[in-house]
Protein backbone atom coordinates (compact mmCIF):
# COMPACT_ATOMS: atom_id res chain seq x y z
CA UNK A 1 0.00 0.00 0.00
CA UNK A 2 1.39 3.28 -0.84
CA UNK A 3 1.55 6.07 2.07
CA UNK A 4 -1.17 7.82 2.68
CA UNK A 5 -3.59 5.48 1.79
CA UNK A 6 -6.54 4.67 4.15
CA UNK A 7 -6.11 1.11 5.35
CA UNK A 8 -9.15 -1.32 5.78
CA UNK A 9 -8.94 -0.85 9.75
CA UNK A 10 -8.70 2.63 9.37
CA UNK A 11 -12.14 2.69 7.06
CA UNK A 12 -13.77 0.62 9.55
CA UNK A 13 -12.76 2.74 12.58
CA UNK A 14 -14.05 5.56 10.54
CA UNK A 15 -17.54 4.49 9.97
CA UNK A 16 -17.53 3.38 13.90
CA UNK A 17 -17.58 -0.18 13.27
CA UNK A 18 -16.21 -2.71 15.28
CA UNK A 19 -14.18 -5.68 13.62
CA UNK A 20 -16.65 -8.50 15.35
CA UNK A 21 -19.20 -6.45 13.93
CA UNK A 22 -18.16 -6.25 10.37
CA UNK A 23 -16.35 -9.48 10.10
CA UNK A 24 -19.75 -11.18 10.75
CA UNK A 25 -21.83 -8.57 8.02
CA UNK A 26 -19.67 -10.19 5.47
CA UNK A 27 -19.60 -13.57 6.76
CA UNK A 28 -16.28 -14.37 7.70
CA UNK A 29 -15.07 -15.00 11.38
CA UNK A 30 -12.97 -12.36 13.21
CA UNK A 31 -9.75 -14.43 12.87
CA UNK A 32 -10.06 -14.62 9.18
CA UNK A 33 -11.25 -10.58 8.73
CA UNK A 34 -8.71 -9.57 10.74
CA UNK A 35 -6.40 -11.53 8.85
CA UNK A 36 -7.73 -9.70 5.64
CA UNK A 37 -7.40 -6.42 7.82
CA UNK A 38 -3.44 -7.23 8.27
CA UNK A 39 -2.70 -7.98 4.77
CA UNK A 40 -2.52 -11.90 5.53
CA UNK A 41 -5.35 -12.81 3.43
CA UNK A 42 -7.07 -11.58 0.40
CA UNK A 43 -10.74 -11.08 0.36
CA UNK A 44 -13.31 -12.61 -1.80
CA UNK A 45 -14.59 -11.21 -4.78
CA UNK A 46 -18.36 -11.06 -3.64
CA UNK A 47 -17.59 -9.75 -0.51
CA UNK A 48 -16.41 -6.95 -1.86
CA UNK A 49 -20.01 -5.28 -2.04
CA UNK A 50 -21.12 -6.19 1.46
CA UNK A 51 -18.29 -5.24 2.49
CA UNK A 52 -18.20 -1.82 1.00
CA UNK A 53 -22.03 -0.98 2.38
CA UNK A 54 -21.04 -1.72 5.60
CA UNK A 55 -18.08 0.67 6.06
CA UNK A 56 -20.03 3.36 4.14
CA UNK A 57 -17.57 3.42 0.98
CA UNK A 58 -18.07 2.10 -2.56
CA UNK A 59 -16.92 -1.05 -4.30
CA UNK A 60 -13.37 0.69 -5.87
CA UNK A 61 -12.12 1.95 -2.23
CA UNK A 62 -12.41 -1.86 -0.67
CA UNK A 63 -11.03 -3.27 -4.36
CA UNK A 64 -7.86 -0.27 -3.91
CA UNK A 65 -6.70 -1.53 -0.67
CA UNK A 66 -7.14 -5.51 -0.18
CA UNK A 67 -6.45 -7.95 -2.54
CA UNK A 68 -9.27 -9.19 -4.48
CA UNK A 69 -9.38 -13.28 -4.43
CA UNK A 70 -10.98 -14.62 -7.79
CA UNK A 71 -14.65 -15.82 -7.42
CA UNK A 72 -15.83 -18.86 -5.76
CA UNK A 73 -18.09 -21.24 -6.47
CA UNK A 74 -21.63 -20.78 -6.88
CA UNK A 75 -22.22 -23.15 -3.88
CA UNK A 76 -19.16 -21.26 -1.69
CA UNK A 77 -21.00 -17.96 -1.92
CA UNK A 78 -24.68 -19.58 -1.82
CA UNK A 79 -23.16 -20.88 1.70
CA UNK A 80 -20.91 -17.64 2.87
CA UNK A 81 -23.83 -15.51 1.89
CA UNK A 82 -26.27 -17.58 4.04
CA UNK A 83 -24.27 -17.55 7.01
CA UNK A 84 -24.13 -13.83 6.48
CA UNK A 85 -27.58 -13.07 7.08
CA UNK A 86 -28.19 -15.85 9.50
CA UNK A 87 -29.63 -18.45 7.89
CA UNK A 88 -29.64 -22.05 7.98
CA UNK A 89 -29.55 -24.70 5.85
CA UNK A 90 -33.13 -25.53 6.78
CA UNK A 91 -34.55 -21.88 6.99
CA UNK A 92 -33.08 -21.03 3.63
CA UNK A 93 -34.45 -24.63 2.25
CA UNK A 94 -37.77 -23.45 3.98
CA UNK A 95 -38.05 -19.61 2.51
CA UNK A 96 -36.60 -21.78 -1.62
CA UNK A 97 -39.18 -24.69 -1.11
CA UNK A 98 -36.70 -27.35 -0.84
CA UNK A 99 -34.96 -29.59 2.14
CA UNK A 100 -32.12 -29.08 3.97
CA UNK A 101 -29.92 -31.77 2.16
CA UNK A 102 -30.89 -29.81 -1.30
CA UNK A 103 -29.59 -26.55 0.17
CA UNK A 104 -26.61 -28.89 1.14
CA UNK A 105 -25.77 -29.75 -2.31
CA UNK A 106 -26.34 -26.19 -3.63
CA UNK A 107 -23.29 -25.17 -1.48
CA UNK A 108 -21.63 -28.31 -2.46
CA UNK A 109 -22.03 -27.90 -6.09
CA UNK A 110 -23.39 -31.44 -6.36
CA UNK A 111 -26.20 -29.60 -7.47
CA UNK A 112 -27.58 -25.98 -8.43
CA UNK A 113 -30.57 -24.09 -7.95
CA UNK A 114 -33.41 -24.07 -10.66
CA UNK A 115 -32.32 -20.90 -12.69
CA UNK A 116 -35.75 -19.71 -12.65
CA UNK A 117 -35.14 -19.28 -8.58
CA UNK A 118 -32.15 -17.54 -8.69
CA UNK A 119 -33.50 -13.78 -8.20
CA UNK A 120 -35.58 -15.72 -5.69
CA UNK A 121 -32.45 -16.65 -3.65
CA UNK A 122 -30.47 -13.57 -4.17
CA UNK A 123 -33.21 -12.28 -2.35
CA UNK A 124 -33.60 -14.16 0.41
CA UNK A 125 -30.01 -13.83 0.60
CA UNK A 126 -30.17 -10.25 0.77
CA UNK A 127 -27.71 -9.86 -2.38
CA UNK A 128 -27.93 -9.13 -6.11
CA UNK A 129 -28.04 -12.07 -8.93
CA UNK A 130 -24.72 -10.36 -10.20
CA UNK A 131 -23.14 -11.34 -6.66
CA UNK A 132 -23.69 -15.13 -6.61
CA UNK A 133 -22.94 -15.35 -10.59
CA UNK A 134 -20.13 -12.93 -10.96
CA UNK A 135 -16.85 -14.43 -11.66
CA UNK A 136 -13.70 -12.70 -12.27
CA UNK A 137 -11.27 -11.64 -9.83
CA UNK A 138 -12.84 -7.85 -9.50
CA UNK A 139 -16.24 -9.80 -8.78
CA UNK A 140 -17.98 -8.05 -11.92
CA UNK A 141 -19.72 -9.17 -14.69
CA UNK A 142 -18.40 -8.81 -18.34
CA UNK A 143 -20.74 -6.90 -20.60
CA UNK A 144 -21.89 -10.28 -22.71
CA UNK A 145 -22.59 -11.99 -19.19
CA UNK A 146 -24.12 -9.11 -18.03
CA UNK A 147 -26.29 -8.78 -21.39
CA UNK A 148 -27.53 -12.19 -20.80
CA UNK A 149 -28.93 -11.78 -17.32
CA UNK A 150 -30.98 -9.02 -18.36
CA UNK A 151 -31.85 -11.11 -21.11
CA UNK A 152 -32.83 -13.84 -19.40
CA UNK A 153 -34.87 -11.42 -16.80
CA UNK A 154 -37.25 -11.44 -19.86
CA UNK A 155 -38.39 -14.44 -20.10
CA UNK A 156 -41.70 -15.34 -19.44
CA UNK A 157 -41.91 -17.46 -16.61
CA UNK A 158 -42.89 -20.55 -17.86
CA UNK A 159 -40.22 -20.78 -20.60
CA UNK A 160 -37.05 -20.07 -18.01
CA UNK A 161 -36.43 -23.89 -16.85
CA UNK A 162 -36.37 -24.27 -21.05
CA UNK A 163 -34.40 -21.53 -21.72
CA UNK A 164 -32.10 -22.72 -19.08
CA UNK A 165 -31.11 -26.08 -20.60
CA UNK A 166 -30.97 -24.50 -23.74
CA UNK A 167 -28.09 -21.89 -22.30
CA UNK A 168 -26.25 -24.93 -20.64
CA UNK A 169 -26.29 -27.21 -23.65
CA UNK A 170 -25.02 -24.61 -25.75
CA UNK A 171 -22.08 -23.89 -22.69
CA UNK A 172 -21.45 -27.47 -22.52
CA UNK A 173 -21.11 -27.89 -26.14
CA UNK A 174 -24.69 -29.59 -27.09
CA UNK A 175 -28.13 -28.49 -26.75
CA UNK A 176 -30.38 -31.03 -24.72
CA UNK A 177 -33.52 -28.88 -24.66
CA UNK A 178 -36.85 -30.46 -23.57
CA UNK A 179 -39.65 -30.21 -25.96
CA UNK A 180 -42.16 -27.82 -25.69
CA UNK A 181 -45.39 -29.67 -25.92
CA UNK A 182 -47.39 -28.65 -30.16
CA UNK A 183 -50.39 -26.81 -30.01
CA UNK A 184 -51.22 -28.71 -33.11
CA UNK A 185 -52.55 -32.54 -33.43
CA UNK A 186 -48.99 -33.90 -33.75
CA UNK A 187 -49.23 -33.47 -37.76
CA UNK A 188 -45.95 -32.49 -39.08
Amino acid sequence: MSEGKDTLADLRRRCGRGLRETAKLVGLTEQQYRAVEAGDRGLDGFRVRPLAEALNVRPDVIENVVQILPASTFGQKIAAMRRRVGLSQAGLGELMGVGPNQVSRWENDRSAPPLARVEDLARFLRCSVNDLVESGDTGSLDHMEMAMIDKFAEVPEDEKARAFALVMGILSGFAMVPKRPSNDDGKS
